[in-house]
């Protein structure tokens, strides 16, 4: 995976939304870089985490408080709400982060989606670019037991495992990249590829190494 702030040029897989473009071009004029995969869902997820923060200057954040509300009660990660709907037409739509209604994976990335709004709610205020998660899984001291449960964990149980680590996350108030949860999410069961590794085994060694590289300087330090 490339570093997660910079454009990729990974090919899209079945399944995987297209790149979006910056608009037609005219004849003769040069063409607009296409935006890769990645940096749509991150682009999309900061977006998502300013609009819901709210502080003494801006009190009524585009995210209102009652939709903020609806977020974290989507404890399944189930799109059934309207306010998912309402967000996914402003922030996810118009980036194609949306697969198209026949698409065999819809229902999966759907949910994905679902949860990453319901994870950037209770974790509000908290996202923090390039502060990954496996760092601020060590710097909230999840268990290693925990760890290893969310990086092998898929589908249902990843949405399972998850829970416990935001949990813990928003009890130690620490901050994290919420791009890197989209990203574990949205990867789950992709056969998207990176230079031939899967998109799914980069995020989830990355987390590893994040994880493990912080958890000693955690541990040297106490």
């Amino acid at each position: 995976m490339q570093p997660e702030e910079t454009s990729s040029r990974a090919p899209t897989a079945p399944g995987d939304p297209p790149p979006a473009t910056n608009g037609d071009t005219e004849p003769g004029a040069k063409a607009e870089p296409k935006i890769s995969l990645t940096d749509r869902i991150r682009g999309a997820v900061r977006r998502i985490a300013r609009d819901m923060r709210e502080t003494k200057d801006r009190p009524n954040p585009p995210i209102s408080r009652g939709d903020r509300a609806a977020l974290r009660r989507m404890h399944d990660g189930r799109p059934d709400g309207m306010v998912f709907w309402k967000l996914a037409s402003r922030y996810l739509e118009d980036q194609d982060l949306l697969l198209h209604r026949h698409d065999q994976r819809r229902h999966a990335v759907e949910r994905a989606w679902a949860a990453v709004f319901a994870t950037a709610a209770r974790l509000e205020g908290k996202h923090r670019g390039n502060h990954h998660l496996g760092r601020a899984m060590a710097e909230a001291e999840v268990s290693e037991a925990r760890f290893q449960r969310l990086y092998a964990a898929r589908g249902e149980a990843l949405l399972d495992a998850l829970r416990g680590v935001v949990h813990q996350l928003d009890s130690a108030g620490t901050q994290v990249d919420l791009g890197d949860v989209a990203e574990l999410l949205l990867s789950d069961g992709s056969e998207r590829e990176h230079d031939g590794v899967l998109w799914e085994d980069d995020v989830r060694h990355k987390l590893a190494l994040d994880f493990y590289r912080h958890q000693k300087k955690t541990d040297s330090n106490g």
